[in-house]
């Protein structure tokens, strides 16, 4: 499908625009890109996978996913950072904040040491692979896989009492969605594409204050908090955990509006 094909190579230029950068020039948002577009490639290899039987996914996936890995290791390193700093201010938790940085900048190190974030050939012959199985995709096959995305969605949205592992889930999901249509149905309603973004923002919300109070019991239970910072950290906690609760209720309603497709996936 031409418009699958044109979707990957602009996946396959910004990839390398990336990965091409030189050491001194990787800002943080540079490994959180990277993460970005293999995901992307991951979406697109699912439509494959679905419309040709003999597509080895593992196989073409391998050189990305070293680097995604990688890249998913220092970007979470990069938000512990973001987030102490934003939510534990001053000089609490010297220690552990000293710990988060070591470990990043040790992570950093093995990420440029790796093959396929040095010497792209790998890359190189997996987008052309990708390309030939693009020319196999039908656009039949093409909306019936985003129909059945749709559904898995909206199966998600319907789940009663969700938990943490729902909406994580759910959010990758849409991702992948939001992906196939990009190179499918780039011209769908604005409403829907918004209202899905909206809801990626809160679960997004959700995620960074969980994943706060957890570094908190981590903390507590690896690292110790020293007596003179329990209270106000106690105080950190209980305002995190209200401000979960409040986004958790937000989500909730957004869930409840809907609208986040049309009534049937749109014949290309």
């Amino acid at each position: 499908m031409k418009k699958i094909k044109t979707y990957l190579n602009k996946r396959e230029e910004t990839l390398f625009q990336l990965l091409e950068r030189e050491r001194k020039y990787f800002e943080p948002i540079t490994y959180n890109k990277l993460c970005i577009e293999i995901r992307k490639i991951m979406a697109l290899l699912e439509l494959m996978s679905y419309s040709k039987e003999k597509v080895d996914v593992k196989r073409i996936l391998k050189p990305f996913k070293k680097i995604y890995e990688q890249a998913e290791i220092i970007k979470g390193l990069q938000d512990r950072e973001a987030m102490l700093k934003r939510f534990i201010p001053g000089p609490l938790l010297k220690s552990f904040r000293t710990d988060v940085r070591r470990d990043k900048l040790n992570k950093i190190q093995i990420f440029f040491e790796l093959p396929e974030s040095i010497n792209g050939k790998k890359i190189r012959k997996r987008f052309l692979k990708l390309n030939d199985a693009a020319d196999d995709i039908s656009r039949k096959k093409g909306n019936a896989f985003l129909e059945k995305s749709r559904k898995k969605i909206e199966k998600i949205l319907k789940t009663e009492n969700p938990v943490t592992t729902t909406y994580h889930e759910l959010k990758d999901k849409m991702e992948g969605y939001q992906t196939l249509t990009d190179c499918i149905q780039p011209n769908e309603e604005k409403t829907h594409i918004e209202k899905r973004a909206n809801l990626s923002d809160l679960l997004n919300r959700y995620f960074d204050f969980e994943v706060m109070l957890g570094f908190i019991e981590e903390m507590a239970i690896i690292h110790g908090i020293p007596k003179v910072e329990a209270k106000p950290i106690e105080k950190i906690r209980t305002d995190l955990l209200a401000r979960l609760e409040l986004v958790k209720n937000s989500i909730e309603i957004a869930i409840s509006e809907g609208l986040f497709f049309s009534q049937k996936a749109e014949e290309i």
